[in-house]
């Protein structure tokens, strides 16, 4: 349907962690290129994986509040509930993605370490093991929800974004579930922008003037020759 309006749709499949995220989302995003700039330029080049290899993976941990914050006292759930619950292949050295520890039957969800990546950010929010957090027995290790302030980095919002004053919590992390992720928007930002500087293919009707110019520079040299 793009191209009776003119355009060429070109797709790229983008997983945040790539593009310097500690988010794993992985989304198809399109690109709409009009018919005679693509004629010109040709195809947009895809953008850049920033880190690909699971050495330069970023974690959780880095996006965390002080665990003595008083916005995440509200947060933590030290119900009974949460139970040790660990995929050994999530936890192999070579594995690159979230790691869940815990799982709580009531709740139907699982909390994540904070020494991995953090699952697609929902509406709903994400658990976490904290395990930085003091229990009262000296234990150290509470399950979770990540605070607003700490969803905001991990999905690479603008430091410009503010939320109007009076709103809740949880409609924050709602707003914020939705959004796309804001390293995979500044990667395709920046090959946007690249994408006119580089070195232009010629237009269909350059290329006819230049095909005519030749043949008929062809043409001269021949009558050339026969005088």
């Amino acid at each position: 349907k793009c191209t009776h309006v003119g355009c060429v749709v070109h797709t790229y499949g983008m997983n945040a962690r790539q593009y310097g995220s500690i988010e794993n989302r992985h989304r198809m995003f399109f690109c709409l290129v009009r018919s005679d700039v693509h004629d010109r330029l040709g195809p947009m080049t895809p953008p850049t994986p920033t880190n690909a290899s699971q050495t330069d993976m970023r974690t959780m941990r880095e996006a965390l509040l002080p665990a003595d914050s008083p916005l995440i006292t509200a947060l933590i759930d030290r119900s009974s509930c949460w139970k040790r619950f660990r995929t050994p292949a999530e936890h192999e050295p070579h594995h690159v993605g979230p790691k869940m520890e815990m799982w709580c039957a009531d709740r139907r969800c699982g909390a994540y370490s904070i020494d991995g990546l953090c699952p697609t950010v929902t509406s709903t929010g994400v658990w976490i093991w904290d395990e930085r957090i003091k229990n009262s027995d000296g234990t150290l290790g509470a399950a979770r929800k990540l605070h607003s302030k700490e969803i905001h980095i991990i999905v690479g919002a603008s430091n410009e974004l503010e939320f109007p004053e009076g709103l809740s919590e949880q409609c924050k992390i709602g707003m914020l579930g939705k959004v796309m992720n804001g390293h995979c928007v500044r990667a395709l930002g920046i090959a946007a922008r690249s994408y006119p500087q580089i070195t232009r293919r010629p237009s269909r009707l350059e290329a006819k003037q230049r095909t005519n110019s030749t043949a008929r520079s062809t043409t001269q040299d021949l009558n050339s020759l026969e005088s």
